[in-house]
């Protein structure tokens, strides 16, 4: 450029000014787009704001680090005024999502926008029917579901299933007894599905059921309410028997419940009315009277489980709440935990004393005692917790229905919530659920 202008002071025109096209043809073949940028007033106030803390300034994330081109360096620049950045539409489809961060004077939130997730509802959600085969029988009949399902007849203490159509690791394996009774209850091992009493398993079975009457009884108004006879909504007679009433006829368990009854017998507080160590006989049983009444007909009930295992609580701790009767429990370790009960006083817990002879020495105080011993029935008069109606809610739909969602979701890629025993986001018009009970969450 020096030497044109050189030309021009010396008068050679012709010469000067094809100096002059050849340099610029030169000069204009290696400089960069980015070079004239850095004359940039905006440029360069960009190049000062990297030079800043994320979050005081707004910034824009693209998926897949995807860097500014040219384009989106002028683009960028041009934005930089107004403090925003925006993407137009057929990037923002090629990127599939992207994370706004607020300014920090606004909360400093982030809002994500899910990536590659369609919206689903009980209109476009069309689900397989699913069939469940017990001992390869082919006799499929419909389950009440929320979920298209077919299972055959069958089953038994450990019922295997076939799931038809499912690719992989095909089977199940079901049962309401005890691992330690059964060890193939302890893991699913070859099998897609394990189904036990145990909360860890895929599918939980329960001897738990919400109809039955201790939910929540209303406020008694009399005394004679109060105390009314019979087992009406599971409260306690006026005047029941001051003993414990054991019902069982394995005397074989593995947690040796039987020294517990042994014990309460040789202090003259037990009655044993069925076959294991049986010491008393009652004309009732001959009238074929249900055994939850028969239950309410006493101080207490010995909900004794035939094994300790984390989850295993049968129909012995649920009937005896329900008959009125005040369950003295001796089982599963994790009784204790949240949502289980539906009172911490509700039962009287063995693994709360130090030793059989201060249970025993409540047992008397609460027999002389009807006010303290009416304390342990005030939970049904109020509310059920939130915890426990949590714990439970998955129960009010069949095991068979809840394997035809779990199969269901996994065919579909959608996520499973195992405490609720459900698909998550598929909102579904018509639960399957029982109006006529409380509970309901």
């Amino acid at each position: 450029m020096i030497g044109g202008l050189q030309c021009l002071k010396n008068g050679m025109m012709l010469l000067c000014l094809a100096y002059m096209f050849i340099a610029g043809v030169y000069f204009g073949s290696h400089m960069k787009l980015s070079d004239i940028h850095q004359t940039s007033h905006y440029h360069r106030k960009l190049l000062k704001f990297r030079n800043k803390p994320c979050d005081t300034i707004n910034k824009i994330v693209l998926s897949n680090n995807m860097s500014y081109n040219n384009k989106r360096q002028k683009k960028s620049s041009t934005l930089l005024k107004t403090g925003m950045n925006t993407l137009n539409n057929n990037n923002s489809k090629k990127d599939g999502h992207l994370i706004a961060i607020t300014n920090h004077r606004k909360k400093n939130t982030t809002k994500k926008v899910q990536q590659h997730v369609k919206h689903r509802n009980s209109s476009n959600f069309h689900p397989k029917t699913v069939k469940v085969s017990i001992d390869g029988r082919h006799d499929f009949h419909n389950v009440p579901c929320d979920i298209p399902c077919k299972w055959t007849k069958g089953g038994n203490i450990m019922t295997r299933a076939k799931i038809l159509d499912f690719p992989g690791k095909n089977t199940l394996l079901m049962s309401m007894e005890g691992p330690k009774h059964y060890h193939e209850l302890v893991n699913k091992g070859n099998h897609a599905l394990l189904c036990t009493t145990d909360f860890d398993s895929d599918i939980m079975m329960n001897y738990f059921v919400w109809d039955w009457p201790q939910y929540h009884a209303p406020e008694p108004k009399t005394e004679a309410e109060k105390f009314a006879t019979g087992v009406h909504r599971g409260k306690p007679k006026p005047n029941p028997r001051p003993k414990i009433l054991f019902l069982a006829r394995n005397c074989k368990s593995l947690n040796n419940r039987e020294r517990l009854v042994i014990h309460f017998q040789n202090e003259n507080l037990l009655h044993s009315l069925s076959s294991c160590l049986n010491n008393f006989h009652d004309p009732d049983l001959d009238k074929k009277m249900k055994k939850v009444e028969f239950m309410g007909k006493y101080m207490f009930y010995a909900a004794f489980e035939n094994e300790r295992s984390n989850g295993y609580i049968t129909e012995k701790l649920w009937g005896a709440l329900a008959s009125g009767s005040l369950p003295i429990y001796f089982g599963a370790p994790n009784i204790m935990e949240e949502g289980f009960l539906p009172d911490p006083k509700s039962i009287i817990n063995y693994d709360d004393f130090k030793n059989l002879t201060a249970l025993t020495k409540y047992i008397r105080y609460l027999i002389n005692n009807r006010t303290a011993y009416m304390e342990h029935f005030q939970w049904k008069y109020r509310p059920l917790s939130e915890a426990f109606k949590r714990k439970w809610n998955f129960s009010h739909v069949h095991s068979a229905c809840r394997v035809c969602r779990w199969v269901t979701a996994k065919r579909m890629g959608l996520q499973w919530d195992h405490d609720q025993q459900n698909i998550i986001h598929i909102p579904i018009e018509k639960p399957i659920t029982n109006k006529s009970i409380v509970g309901n969450i």
